[in-house]
């Protein structure tokens, strides 16, 4: 039996459901005269509206500066005392509900107090704070400090940098690094984020004068303003935490999120602020402040905590209960600072009474009504609120009266196995509650005897049921508004068991298989189901490692996830029956758990873990495997035959995780899960920047560049680094004028001269040398440092200062060979007095045209491959004159120059007629061949001699091998047994001719290929047809 449950008009709501629009909080200028309102509405059917102030009704009526209409709430004349909570409450005919509150607040400025300041002394590079006089304004954060110097503006809250920066919490100009020109009169001013009748509101404080002596010497860098201990911020709002130091340099700030990443939606302000956007919980922690300049490096930390309104993580329900009965509501909600608890009963808060209990809860609160009568029934809201603000859930509590109805018919027919117990249901919902009465083919059961009783409410139990409990059954409900009646059939059937099994543990190897048997008796009349699990789950039969046919499991190539407890049941529709079957298996070791990282050095970590099941064969070792949040490579990290072990050779404030194998005389399990990432103290970095060169920039420069350097190795957040010169003779000390920062030049006995770069991402410095060192080298290393130490030097480096164009122009210019259509020439190389020459280019004009060397459009422009006075020039016409001049090149342009004065000459072209008539004859690997003379063609120079070229079949012919001869015949051996393409070209002093037919030979038998009467037709086997397709192509390309 249930209670029957009616729809109400609150099933379960917070007030923002119950109320489409409530009061929001308002925010006027306190002299304001403009009219204030306040809106509500309400999703009930004829609502009455009024309103509250502080809890307080208002009263609207007559000629109250407070009228309503519907429901707004209209404040005329606003004066100071309206500031306050203001509530809209609603009647319906369920009762009385409030909304959330919307404040009232006013903004106002008031004047700065008139105070006189004293001059306010410091030196150059000593950081300095200017106060700004406390002013009271209202709400916080509703106005924005700047200064201005007297008769010029100096800074405003909007350009803050690295050596200015104004607090927008008390409005303190700090000077990180002053300078004489910093001197002067300065005034705090305070302007409105509002505005009233158009216009922001300003205030302006006395002068406040600052002298800045001159100082020589720098000074480390050192806070001003170090980050709040604790810095609290709204979920989803924007805060900033603040951090600013003085020094001379000024000193460069970086932020830094101890053991974690900085958030993607952060940004740095100019003047290094850490501004903190859309806050979400992952943001909370600690972040650590560094300033650095050259002189030193110092840090900070700050914890960032949220604090965000209550939610709702349960909210109270509606409930319809028989009178005198008990009712219960519970709500609960999560919120920074926790939340607090009241409840309210149509509007009027709820206390303790002997009727109604209310207590605290380990989530939340509780109210209970101990025996609901009419006078209970109603409206209640659970209340939660934290200093950021209310929240509001409401339900409505009422009085159920109904007659009996069914809540699920009763079934046709019931099925029961003979000597079970079986369970007749009538499931029936009333209220008041009902009573119960059974029959048995019309006649009355008594319900008090041993066979039959009463369970659940109205539920018929029938107890060891035999064929005579077989036949027709009747429930009746009924109450004082009524009853109903239900019918079924009971029906008697021999029960379903199972009647054998396989008996026994099952001890199994990895990899095995075995089959599973169980087998059942049935009532013939009833259809039976099968179904297997393990070790509580249900076997699916699509799985791979069993094979599932009725009452027989067979196991498939066991491994250790086979092991456990195996249950066949076998069911009908009168019961379900089954029996188990333990099944162990040899295997590997499961994969370990609870990986942890108990404790970090800089360079070491201890890990332990919780032993695995072992899989019947003792754990015989582990293997733990690491990887950091910069290489995703596991890597083996430490061999134990415990449950823990010490992990070394790690680098320092890297983020390491960890996962664990256990290994048995079977083998190698799986891998555990992921650890906890965890960092290592932080460290000096342990390793030296790479690719260490330079070169380059201007006269009186050494420029000195290193690759990227690792974040791996940072061994802390950031690093700066330590960069070292001297001349390359050790003994020599290096005497600069000034160095980047101004100061003089080290002592002349210092070997060594050394510069830091701030940041990270720094990759090059610039020295100042003196501008008469060109190309002068110099010893340089490199070192990354930070807070924690200095790392190790680089190797040292040669590197020179700045270059100039090479000063000489190229001479002896030498023909070594010359073509038809390519000629080769070499110079002397050029002396390396301004620089390293890099390379020529040379330019060629064309004697043939009219004055082409006195138009550059006409010239032709090659660079030599590298540093080599050497130059192969191509695509010439053969039997031309040419004119060549050259020019060296380094890193600093192009020098001189050399006239058109080097005159060269092309050969003729090379032979047209190809050789023709050509006998090959193969015996071995002895080759003997010969062909016709070939005669010059016009213009073409004598005929040098031949040469034969050969390539095996599969290659081309840029593969090919040379033999030479004089006249036209010749015998040689060939290399190896194999087949060969073969052809034969005449040449001149302009290069090899046109080639002869090409020729397919073979060590074994003799001449493949025939002689063609065209010198321009191949003669190949089918097969090889392609390939000297692509050989006739490329010889001509050649």
């Amino acid at each position: 039996m249930k209670l029957l449950w009616i729809i109400v008009l609150v099933a379960s709501q917070s007030s923002a459901e119950i109320f489409s629009v409530e009061p929001e909080d308002t925010l006027v200028p306190l002299d304001s005269t403009s009219n204030i309102e306040f809106r509500c509405k309400a999703n009930v059917a004829d609502p009455v509206y009024s309103w509250r102030k502080d809890n307080t009704p208002l009263d609207t009526t007559g000629q109250s500066r407070y009228q309503t209409n519907g429901g707004t709430l209209t404040i005329s004349t606003p004066q100071a005392d309206d500031e306050g909570k203001y509530q809209c409450v609603v009647q319906s005919e369920d009762g009385i509900v409030v909304s959330n509150y919307g404040n009232l607040i006013f903004e106002y400025i008031k004047n700065f107090p008139n105070i006189v300041q004293a001059p306010i002394p410091t030196s150059q590079g000593d950081g300095i704070a200017l106060e700004c006089p406390q002013i009271t304004y209202e709400p916080q954060w509703s106005v924005a400090f700047y200064w201005e110097k007297v008769e010029l503006e100096f800074i405003t809250s909007k350009n803050s940098n690295r050596t200015h920066f104004v607090s927008q919490k008390d409005g303190k100009l700090y000077f990180a690094n002053p300078v004489q020109g910093d001197s002067g009169k300065f005034l705090c001013k305070v302007k409105s984020n509002w505005e009233l009748n158009g216009q922001k509101q300003e205030r302006m404080s006395s002068l406040v004068e600052l002298k800045v002596d001159a100082a020589v010497s720098d000074m480390p860098a050192r806070f001003m303003l170090e980050p709040d201990p604790v810095t609290t911020a709204k979920r989803g709002g924007i805060t900033v935490i603040q951090c600013f130091a003085a020094g001379r340099p000024t000193p460069t700030i970086s932020w830094s999120k101890v053991n974690g990443q900085m958030p993607p939606n952060h940004a740095i302000s100019p003047s290094g602020q850490l501004v903190l956007q859309d806050v979400t919980d992952d943001m909370a922690g600690t972040y650590e402040c560094t300033a650095a300049n050259s002189l030193a490096t110092v840090t900070s930390q700050g914890q960032l905590e949220l604090q965000y309104e209550p939610q709702w993580t349960k909210q109270i329900s509606s409930e319809v209960v028989e009178q005198l009965t008990p009712a219960k509501f519970s709500c609960s909600a999560l919120g920074n600072p926790q939340a607090t608890y009241f409840w309210l009963k149509d509007g009027v808060r709820l206390s303790n009474t002997d009727n109604v209990v209310i207590t605290d809860t380990q989530d939340g609160s509780e109210l209970t009504v101990v025996a609901v009568n009419t006078t209970d029934v109603g409206m209640y809201q659970c209340v939660g609120q934290n200093n950021l603000g209310y929240i509001f859930s409401s339900a409505h509590l009422s009085i159920a009266t109904d007659p009996p109805m069914f809540n699920q018919q009763m079934d046709d027919i019931e099925k029961a196995a003979l000597h079970s117990d079986v369970i007749i249901n009538c499931d029936v919902i009333a209220a008041p509650a009902p009573t119960f009465d059974w029959s048995k083919d019309g006649q009355v059961i008594d319900l008090t005897s041993e066979k039959f009783s009463l369970v659940d409410g109205g539920n018929l139990k029938i107890s060891h049921v035999n064929t005579s409990d077989a036949g027709d059954y009747t429930c009746t409900a009924s109450n004082s508004l009524g009853e109903v009646s239900g019918f079924t059939s009971l029906k008697v059937y021999s029960p379903t068991t199972v009647t054998t099994h396989t008996v026994g543990d099952v001890n199994l190897q990895a990899g095995d298989a075995i089959m599973l048997e169980c087998s059942e008796s049935h009532d013939l009349q009833l259809v039976i189901k099968w179904s297997w699990t393990q070790n509580n789950q249900t076997i699916n039969k699509w799985n791979q490692h069993y094979a599932q046919t009725g009452g027989s499991l067979e196991l498939l190539d066991v491994g250790s996830d086979q092991i456990g407890t195996y249950e066949c049941c076998v069911s009908s529709d009168v019961g379900t029956d089954c029996a188990q079957i333990l099944v162990d298996v040899l295997a590997p070791p499961d994969p370990p758990s609870n990986v942890v990282i108990q404790s970090s050095s800089t360079t070491t970590q201890n890990i332990a873990w919780s032993e695995p099941k072992n899989n019947g064969a003792p754990v015989t070792s582990y293997e733990a495997e690491a990887r950091n949040e910069y290489d995703m490579t596991w890597f083996s990290a430490c061999i134990s035959n415990k449950t823990s072990c010490e992990v070394f050779n790690l680098l320092p404030h890297n983020n390491y995780l960890y996962r664990v194998y256990a290994f048995n005389k079977m083998g190698k399990g799986k891998a555990s899960e992921e650890s906890t990432p965890s960092y290592t103290l932080k460290g000096a970095p342990v390793a030296a920047p790479t690719g260490i060169s330079g070169g380059g920039g201007t006269p009186g420069q050494l420029v000195v560049t290193w690759e990227p350097f690792p974040k791996k190795f940072y061994g802390s957040p950031t690093v700066t680094y330590t960069i070292s010169m001297r001349k390359e003779d050790p003994g020599v000390p290096v005497h600069l004028p000034i160095d980047l920062n101004g100061s003089p030049a080290p002592p002349s006995d210092k070997p060594w001269f050394d510069q830091v770069e701030v940041g990270s991402e720094a990759t090059q410095t610039i020295f100042q040398v003196n501008s008469s060192e060109i190309f002068k080298p110099y010893e340089v290393r490199v070192r990354a440092d930070n807070a924690y130490g200095n790392g190790p030097f680089s190797d040292q480096v040669v590197v020179y200062t700045a270059e100039l164009p090479p000063n000489q122009s190229p001479t002896g210019f030498k023909r070594q060979s010359a073509k038809a259509y390519s000629a080769e020439i070499t110079w002397n190389y050029l002396s390396n007095t301004n620089g390293y020459t890099q390379g020529y280019q040379v330019s060629i004009c064309s004697m043939i045209d009219y004055n082409p060397c006195e138009n550059p459009k006409q010239w032709r422009n090659f660079t030599t491959a590298d540093e080599t006075p050497y130059i192969k020039l191509e695509g010439l016409q053969a039997n031309y004159n040419y004119k060549l001049k050259a020019a060296g090149f380094n890193s600093a342009g192009l020098g001189p120059w050399s006239d058109f004065s080097f005159l060269f000459v092309t050969t003729g072209p090379p032979p047209d007629n190809a050789p023709i008539n050509v006998k090959l004859k193969v015996l071995g690997l002895d080759l003997t061949a010969q062909w016709d003379p070939v005669q010059p063609s016009t213009f073409e120079s004598a005929i040098q001699g031949y040469v034969v070229q050969y390539w095996l079949v599969n290659q081309t012919s840029a593969d090919a091998r040379d033999h030479y001869t004089e006249p036209p015949s010749v015998e040689f051996k060939l290399p190896h047994y194999n087949d060969y393409m073969l052809w034969v070209r005449a040449f001149n002093e302009g290069g090899n001719g046109r080639p002869s037919t090409t020729y397919h030979i073979t060590t074994k038998k003799g001449v493949s290929g025939q002689q063609g009467d065209n010198a321009s037709a191949l003669k190949c086997s089918s097969l090889l047809m392609l390939l000297c397709v692509w050989t006739a192509i490329n010889s001509w390309l050649n």
